[in-house]
């Protein structure tokens, strides 16, 4: 029994002398061997390797992907005094293992360092920016992208330099007020919709007026040309008529005369009417006489 249990004993310190000293690297992956805690190498090829038994030797393996670091929103104010809550996010990766190790150990560590970085980053920006230029939408005001970029630019250098890691990206995602902001926010985004409707209004009104305007000169152009053709017509109508009359009366003188005499008796003359004329008269020509 004795002999089976020193069996079982050995099998077991063999098992886990085996475990210390055979270890497995995946393909995400990097890791930093350490002897009596001092980095003696970097294991960047996946597969399986060997080290000496611990507490000779240790291994600290590290995501070697491309990481997501989204951290709280953060209040910061603009060049004009304006309270703005930004949630930002940075792309990273580890590029100094060794470094990455010493300075800050693992990922919780790394995105503790790569927060102050960040905010201080945004700070710094945004603290030299008008609020109009974070959410105009005139291309030539808007300066969303060229913060981002500079505060990936600030922070790429210091978290390469003292941390082995490297930004990739930088990238806000959302802007917003602070809940006691909103209010008063909104009613200064009421009054100046209500300036600008103010003002789209009255330029409609006047356009309509300048549509009255012209449509009342070019009704009364065309009611003058259309009275000066009437008159135009009417006169050579009247001259036309003329023209028949002389006609008329150049071919029968005496017929035309007879009929202007009809005419005036049916003008002056009816059932209740009494004329007095002398028997000479030129009207009572034709009573007397008859018919041409």
């Amino acid at each position: 029994m004795n002999r089976q249990l020193r069996w079982a004993i050995g099998g077991a310190i063999l098992l886990l002398l085996l475990i210390s000293v055979f270890y497995q690297v995946n393909e995400t992956q990097v890791a930093v061997l350490t002897q009596f805690g001092r980095p003696v190498a970097v294991v960047s090829q996946a597969g399986l390797h060997a080290k000496l038994p611990y507490p000779f030797q240790q291994i600290h393996k590290q995501d070697s992907r491309l990481l997501t670091f989204d951290p709280p929103p953060e209040e910061f104010l603009t060049l004009d005094k304006k309270n703005l809550i930004v949630d930002a996010f940075l792309l990273w990766q580890v590029k100094n293992p060794v470094k990455y190790l010493v300075s800050v150990g693992d990922r919780p560590g790394a995105e503790a360092r790569l927060a102050d970085l960040l905010y201080s980053a945004l700070g710094a920006e945004l603290g030299k920016t008008p609020f109009s230029a974070l959410i105009s939408d005139l291309p030539g005001e808007m300066r969303l992208d060229e913060i981002c970029r500079a505060v990936e630019e600030t922070c790429r250098r210091p978290a390469l330099d003292n941390f082995g890691i490297e930004v990739r990206r930088a990238m806000i995602k959302r802007l917003y007020y602070p809940p006691q902001n909103r209010t008063a926010v909104f009613e200064r985004m009421k009054a100046e919709r209500g300036r600008i409707a103010r003002q789209y209004r009255s330029e409609g009104e006047e356009q309509a007026q300048k549509i009255r305007s012209a449509a009342d000169l070019e009704s009364a152009i065309i009611l003058a040309q259309a009275n000066q053709e009437a008159l135009t017509i009417q006169g050579q109508a009247e001259a036309q008529a003329a023209d028949i009359y002389r006609s008329a009366i150049q071919k029968d003188a005496e017929f035309y005369k007879f009929l202007r005499s009809l005419d005036a008796y049916k003008a002056f003359l009816d059932d209740r009417t009494t004329v007095v004329l002398p028997n000479d008269s030129e009207l009572l020509e034709v009573l007397r006489k008859g018919s041409p």
